[in-house]
């Protein structure tokens, strides 16, 4: 999916990036794992082959609904706990594009809304406490600017600070979203697959991630695409523990898969993603041992 951007300024210079100063509750958002990534074509597929290129129109808007499901199971030693979030929906304004004399385009983005679905009956400290805990998801904002291949070149926002890591998972997959499907270099054909490799930000450590993209159907500049995601990191120091925990990460296997229908002349397309995650770490000390699993679900609908 096309992500955020911000309009260039009068004159053909920029304009100030809106979203550097100092927002009590908010940090700059690292760009490392958003930037790049090296698109490899597995197989160009069959029949006619063409370029797959977006061409969306100078001016666009346009906003989408996002729906995440997590679900974790973690603890220390013989003790675990299973925690499911609710369904938590979001409503995303995107654009105005701004179509750059090089060929990129820029978006603005922002998290409009924030929502929880809790079943009837839901105790009303615990729905204070989730509400006040995914509150500031709802201050999201920022811009991507990508190029015609759907490549994030550059980007720049804003992402909470100080809250649980849990969220911090469901802002990975927000994240995720957010960006564009690249597309290969060269010309491609019905069953074409290509692959991305980057390194990803999960705020507690590091991971490597391939994704790999299957063109199952493409129809003027329509498109379905299979999705799979696989994530491995190696052993290293974990960051951002809860009261300052120190902790060191031994092992880490995440495995996703789903399907995308793009249009190359708009901005969001229609996404359902599931994943699996598991990892095991030691206490610094080395006296106990951690685990956790995930499980969660992503659905993009445009508006």
């Amino acid at each position: 999916m096309m992500g955020a951007a911000v309009l260039a300024g009068c004159g053909g210079g920029e304009s100030p990036d809106p979203f550097t100063a100092a927002t009590p509750g908010i940090s700059a958002s690292d760009r490392s794992d958003f930037v790049g990534g090296e698109t490899r074509l597995l197989s160009p597929g069959a029949g006619a082959r063409i370029p797959l290129r977006y061409q969306i129109p100078d001016g666009d808007r346009e906003s989408f609904e996002m729906e995440i499901v997590l679900g974790v199971t973690a603890g220390m030693g013989a003790n675990h706990t299973f925690v499911e979030s609710p369904p938590i929906d979001f409503e995303v304004s995107m654009g105005p594009v701004h179509h750059r004399p090089d060929g990129r385009y820029r978006y603005e983005m922002k998290v409009r809304h924030v929502g929880l679905d809790l079943p009837e009956g839901t105790p009303p400290e615990l729905a204070e406490a989730l509400s006040t805990e995914i509150a500031q998801m709802g201050r999201i904002e920022g811009w991507l600017e990508v190029d015609d291949r759907g490549i994030t070149r550059d980007v720049r926002g804003s992402r909470p600070t100080g809250v649980p890591p849990r969220t911090q998972t469901m802002l990975g997959n927000i994240r995720s979203a957010l960006q564009s499907i690249p597309f290969p270099e060269e010309p491609v054909g019905i069953g074409a697959r290509w692959q991305v490799e980057r390194t990803v930000d999960l705020h507690t450590h590091d991971v490597d991630q391939v994704v790999t993209y299957e063109l199952v159907d493409l129809t003027g500049t329509r498109g379905q695409l299979r999705i799979t995601v696989e994530q491995t990191a190696e052993a290293q120091p974990l960051h951002n523990l809860p009261g300052g925990a120190q902790a060191r990460l031994d092992a880490y296997v995440g495995r996703g898969n789903g399907e995308a229908v793009f249009d190359l002349t708009s901005m969001t397309p229609l996404v359902g993603l599931t994943f699996q995650s598991a990892m095991h770490a030691t206490t610094a000390n080395g006296t106990s041992e951690l685990t956790m699993e995930t499980h969660s679900s992503v659905t993009v609908r445009p508006r």
